[in-house]
């Protein structure tokens, strides 16, 4: 196993974990927006939109087929990687306005 391949392991098995203690707390609290399932998807957003960085300039990396600035084997950022962590960081925004509103809620009722 590769350099690549231990930190895509690193990274999945860090989502998963993230996402585990998240699922705990909203079977605990009853709630589904929460001050933690915000950090939990910022902190999943955040690592893999880190590891898009830094995964192919480790040994083993493979291209994906959509990289960012290109040069012979040099590439600077995985596409692919990139745009799932903006994805999740944007869909961060939309949970916090759902938490927001369930909080508005709450204190109306």
């Amino acid at each position: 196993m590769g350099a690549c391949q231990f930190a895509k392991m690193v990274v999945l098995y860090g989502c998963i974990l993230c996402c585990f203690v998240f699922l705990l707390k909203i079977e605990i609290n009853k709630t589904f927006f929460s001050k933690l399932l915000v950090r939990c998807i910022r902190i999943i957003g955040g690592i893999v939109t880190t590891a898009s960085f830094v995964l192919p300039r480790l040994s083993g990396y493979e291209d994906s087929g959509f990289t960012i600035i290109s040069y012979g084997s040099f590439t600077l950022i995985d596409g692919w990687t990139l745009m799932i962590g903006i994805l999740l960081l944007i869909f961060v925004g939309i949970i916090k306005e759902g938490f927001s509103m369930q909080n508005e809620l709450d204190e109306v009722l």
